[in-house]
């Protein structure tokens, strides 16, 4: 075990309000012991979502106060372990590196959490895989319950054929396109042209979001069994009609939220009634799913 260091300083990088980049501030703190039943951790290296965007810019909803220590995500090692957790969870050892997803709380030097909030990899990974082990998480586990924790009903319906994904270069796109692959769908994608080659090598059929008209071209390609929108707003009216009269929409995020300026209190409460009136509908249609993320 290594000794905790009562003196140690520690960094965080936390914001006192909401805004853009230079509302981020780095902060010394003394790095307690952890408590019973926690782990202090030494981050390796933290993701960047878009939930981060949305903290630090104020819009999303389960975060009311700026004052937070960003970082949804991170790998990070064991130091320390806290009193009764090497009996209790034996797989947690000093030296073991785990997978944390907790909302905040990540963009830090060190940091003592709970255990039940760490994942063990099944084997640590080198130096050079750090930085992709630790902005995949949210991503992957974003994309694998939309698919199977949803109760959503395409992936066992054989009459599945198209599948539209909305920011389909971004990383939940990528994660659903390589989820979806083994379903041999005909799997469509919007993104900037600058990424439509990196699509194609994946099998999927690019749309210029910039130039084409979405719904049309969809129309035109028969429709889509499924639309996965992590935009929001006004955009899910754009993603309805890209469907067939019996297709699905499964909406997930805000991004409209954090393109162009800070959104105004009135820009944000538009957003969020027209995003609300399909959260309802998903309750009480099966056209209509609403996703977030669970344990």
């Amino acid at each position: 075990m290594i000794v905790p260091n009562e003196n140690r300083l520690n960094t965080e990088y936390r914001i006192s309000k909401f805004g853009g980049p230079s509302v981020i501030t780095a902060t010394q703190t003394q790095l307690a012991a952890p408590k019973a039943g926690e782990a202090q951790l030494r981050i390796l290296a933290t993701g960047l979502s878009m939930a981060d965007v949305l903290i630090r810019r104020g819009v999303y909803v389960d975060i009311k106060k700026p004052a937070v220590v960003l970082g949804y995500e991170a790998l990070g090692v064991i130091e320390v372990l806290g009193e009764g957790v090497a009996i209790k969870h034996p797989n947690l050892t000093v030296g073991k590196q785990v997978a944390v997803m907790s909302l905040i709380g990540n963009n830090t030097h060190y940091r003592n959490i709970g255990v039940d909030h760490v994942v063990p990899l099944p084997k640590n990974v080198s130096n050079e895989q750090i930085p992709q082990a630790a902005s995949i998480m949210l991503n992957y586990v974003t994309a694998y319950q939309m698919l199977h924790r949803q109760q959503l009903t395409f992936i066992e319906t054989a009459t599945l054929k198209k599948v539209l994904i909305h920011s389909a270069a971004g990383g939940v796109g990528m994660a659903l396109i390589q989820l979806l692959k083994p379903f041999n769908l005909e799997l469509y994608g919007t993104a900037s042209k600058k990424n439509h080659a990196r699509l194609k090598r994946y099998g999927v059929k690019p749309i210029d979001y910039r130039t084409e008209n979405v719904a049309q071209v969809c129309q035109q390609a028969g429709g889509m069994d499924v639309v996965f929108d992590g935009i929001g707003g006004n955009h899910l009216n754009s993603s309805k009609q890209c469907l067939t009269p019996k297709g699905q929409l499964v909406f997930y995020g805000m991004t409209e939220l954090i393109t162009g300026e800070q959104p105004t209190k009135i820009a944000f409460i538009k957003y969020m009634l027209t995003t609300a009136r399909y959260f309802f509908k998903a309750k009480l249609c099966k056209r209509y799913s609403f996703y977030s993320i669970t344990d």
